[in-house]
């Protein structure tokens, strides 16, 4: 029987190459990225996205799900109903005359 011996150093480094590749991956998908607005020949100024995700990318829905994960955990939380798929994210409740209708909404 031969005996294999893992430094778990060496795991370790390993797993952060991987990590640090798919944080680097990541962070080029958010971020220096550009917009403008064509409507037929006309063209608006390029300005600079500081925030959101590509429309239409897998990966977007992916990152939104996560983003707005703690967002539900409130919702559920204050017993406010919730509508959620893909990259939307609905709530809505009924409200009763003021004050107490609007107490419970108010405190989330």
């Amino acid at each position: 029987m031969q005996l294999i011996t893992v430094r778990y150093v060496d795991v370790l480094s390993a797993t952060l190459v991987y990590v640090v590749t798919a944080l680097q991956w990541l962070q080029s998908f958010v971020s220096n990225r550009s917009q403008y607005i064509a409507v037929g020949q006309e063209r608006s100024a390029t300005t600079a996205v500081s925030s959101g995700v590509r429309q239409g990318s897998i990966l977007g829905q992916l990152l939104f799900a996560m983003y707005v994960s703690p967002v539900v955990d409130i919702v559920r939380a204050h017993q406010i109903k919730y509508h959620q798929y893909a990259d939307d994210l609905t709530l809505y409740t009924a409200l009763m005359r003021y004050p107490y209708g609007l107490r419970r909404t108010l405190c989330c």
